[in-house]
């Protein structure tokens, strides 16, 4: 397919490499999609990278899977940089990341096709993203359709779900993006099912967490996996301008809308 984000290859699954920091629920969901297919599989893990000890690590030990870490704060501290905030330093931290996934490729034989972040607590620089043009994707926890007065996404960083919720939505989804440098801008690829919300008013911290932790089994995974699958096979492209195709037609803002486009999948 003309722009396709991946050109498939018979017999060689496309190559995602896991970026994560905490508990690994998309990763198992990601990995359990991968051995319920089998050797039908468009997709292999083929490393799993975190910036902290963290279930991620665990997980990718216990099935095999090249674990690599490096802390933040550690990395940062034996280069020299005083602020974890330093953008020289954080800059200096993804290209160190690039380099051992690159290492890590060339030891075990393969290269990323893909970078999945997946519960990853930081923003990647313009560097990382240059590493591995249009392959980052990213697991938001918010419907990014809806728009402000000014045209631009309303529910995005860290607090969506919650900013969603009490801004008196009965309903969120997630979607899984392509990075680019700004904070949940990227070409929006899957919009997974919606969740209704069930935790009671009025919205608090407590009750958007548990419904954000519902949210994720039942709009992160599947999309999550739906976005892999559907790239490992060719099928998503971007055009020149930008837009996101399926089968090279381009798609509403919504990209692959799992509640309206089940049949595809």
């Amino acid at each position: 397919m003309k722009d396709s984000l991946h050109t498939p290859h018979p017999g060689k699954p496309m190559n995602v490499a896991v970026m994560g920091s905490g508990s690994g629920t998309i990763l198992e969901a990601v990995y359990h999609e991968q051995m319920l297919l089998g050797a039908k599989s468009p997709y292999r893990i083929c490393a799993v990278f975190s910036d902290r000890q963290c279930r991620c690590q665990e997980l990718a030990k216990q099935w095999g899977i090249p674990a690599l870490h490096l802390p933040l704060k550690r990395f940062l501290r034996d280069a020299g940089f005083d602020d974890i905030k330093d953008p020289v330093g954080r800059r200096a931290y993804d290209i160190e990341i690039v380099r051992m996934l690159m290492e890590c490729g060339a030891r075990y034989g393969f290269q990323a096709d893909v970078i999945l972040l997946a519960g990853y607590m930081r923003l990647v620089t313009s560097d990382f993203l240059r590493a591995f043009p249009n392959k980052v994707l990213n697991v938001h926890p918010a419907d990014l359709t809806t728009l402000d007065a000014t045209g631009r996404r309303r529910y995005v960083g860290a607090h969506a779900v919650y900013d969603a919720l009490t801004s008196g939505e009965s309903q969120t989804r997630s979607s899984v993006i392509l990075v680019d440098d700004g904070i949940d801008t990227g070409p929006l690829l899957v919009s997974g099912p919606w969740v209704s919300y069930e935790e009671g008013e009025p919205v608090d911290t407590e009750r958007a967490k548990k419904h954000q932790e519902r949210q994720k089994e039942l709009s992160d995974w599947p999309a999550c996996v739906a976005a892999l699958k559907l790239m490992a096979n060719g099928r998503l492209g971007l055009s020149r301008d930008g837009k996101v195709l399926l089968d090279s037609v381009a798609l509403p803002k919504a990209g692959v809308d799992m509640a309206a486009l089940a049949e595809v999948l």
